[in-house]
């Protein structure tokens, strides 16, 4: 009977049952523990949630301010880890594997930067990365560095627009 505002990802669930059910926690995972969360409302999870779409925008948010940082014109270097293909993979264009990828195509986003502030535009529909540059740059640096923490590979900073930052 009671809500929480922390900000959790789907990758909170494997490690929040692990924990439920007694198991440890492997330290090499990107998930949370949220048993804390559900005993204390004032538990810490993360600063901030990312979230994507394979071959299209990466998305992060610290629950007040959304970014969504689509790839560049080219949309690559774009790729597709391992041999076996996923059910999602329709209307991709795929090259030949090469050993430990295909090479992925996509079209791009019309805009690069969606910058949306939820508390006030909930449904984001205003986009507010030409009026707020320090917000939009704040929000490109922590998507960066939320790469950096769970070993996401350089292409796609490079793809994002983002190893300049």
């Amino acid at each position: 009977g009671e809500r929480r505002s922390q900000l959790v990802q789907l990758v909170d669930i494997y490690p929040t049952v692990l924990s439920a059910v007694g198991r440890p926690i492997p330290e090499d995972i990107h998930g949370v523990d949220l048993l804390p969360v559900m005993e204390d409302p004032d538990a810490k999870t993360r600063d901030y949630a990312i979230c994507g779409q394979f071959g299209q925008s990466a998305t992060i948010t610290d629950g007040e301010w959304i970014l969504h940082k689509a790839p560049n014109e080219a949309n690559a270097p774009l790729n597709w880890y391992g041999y076996c293909l996923s059910k999602f993979m329709g209307g991709y264009q795929l090259g030949p594997y090469e050993g430990d990828h295909r090479e992925c195509r996509l079209p791009p986003w019309e805009t690069t930067d969606w910058l949306s502030d939820k508390r006030n535009d909930m449904n984001e529909l205003s986009n507010l990365a030409d009026t707020e540059p320090e917000k939009l740059h704040e929000m490109q640096v922590a998507l960066k560095r939320a790469f950096a923490e769970i070993g996401a590979p350089a292409e796609q900073l490079k793809r994002l627009g983002l190893q300049d930052l």
